[in-house]
């Protein structure tokens, strides 16, 4: 189910993408985004580990975040360090981010289904 999620090509995942930024620049974050961020991973962690569980109620970002945690186990490391509240944020933040960002191909498609993956392939 999660491999037949389409990719972040319209931006589901800006709002993830905006709280790893003020993280990465040590900026606070309101209850609200802290409370979003948590969700959205919690909920991400639980599709890939029990993808059998998906509930219809499941937001497009989780499933768009499931397939980019389930793709690079590097992300799945680093957003469960930030949901646990780990002492080195800011750089645990900026390295997610980082990672995040270079799932896109230079027109800013998902380089995991975009046409130069397929044309390598």
């Amino acid at each position: 189910m999660i491999a037949a999620v389409s990719p972040d090509r319209d931006g589901v995942l800006r709002a993830l993408k905006l709280v790893l930024s003020l993280r990465a620049s040590r900026q606070a974050l309101s209850p609200a985004m802290s409370d979003y961020f948590s969700s959205l991973v919690s909920q991400s962690l639980a599709l890939v580990n029990k993808p059998a569980d998906l509930r219809a109620d499941v937001s497009a970002e989780a499933l768009s975040l499931a397939v980019r945690i389930k793709a690079n186990h590097e992300l799945r490391e680093q957003l469960s360090e930030l949901l646990d509240d780990a002492a080195n944020q800011a750089e645990t933040a900026e390295s997610a981010l980082s990672i995040l960002e270079s799932s896109f191909d230079p027109r800013r498609e998902s380089a995991y289904f975009s046409p130069a993956v397929y044309a390598a392939i």
